[in-house]
């Protein structure tokens, strides 16, 4: 192999060398442009984390206070009945103190007046 080979040999391997340490250093721009990249996912992925347990916290304690809101509206139920019920009895000792009232102070139907003072 002559000088000249030898040199332009040389020079390849050098040219080569400088290519490689070029593409190398973008790599590493590159990586490091990844890893910032990286790095801000995590910390979505952490906050959507979060907010799924807080949302889970959420959706518990709704749970409980609608459970709970369930249980009054039925006690309130219950006792909505019980109320309908003393009315309707009521109702019934009204009526037939009215009809008392009127048979007393007004007769019977058969025109017979009965009066009182």
């Amino acid at each position: 192999m002559s000088e000249y080979e030898m040199q332009r040999r040389m020079e390849f391997i050098v040219e080569q060398r400088a290519l490689f340490v070029s593409d190398l250093q973008k790599l590493q721009e590159e990586q490091a442009k990844s890893e910032s990249r990286i790095s801000r996912l995590e910390g979505a992925v952490v906050a959507v984390v979060n907010l799924i347990g807080n949302l889970a916290k959420a959706q518990k304690t709704t749970e409980t206070k609608l459970s709970d809101l369930s249980d009054k509206f039925n006690a309130m139920t219950d006792r909505l009945d019980q109320v309908t019920e003393r009315v309707d009895e009521l109702t019934v000792r009204m009526d037939t103190f009215i009809t008392m009232m009127v048979e007393r102070y007004f007769g019977n139907q058969n025109g017979d007046v009965k009066r009182e003072e």
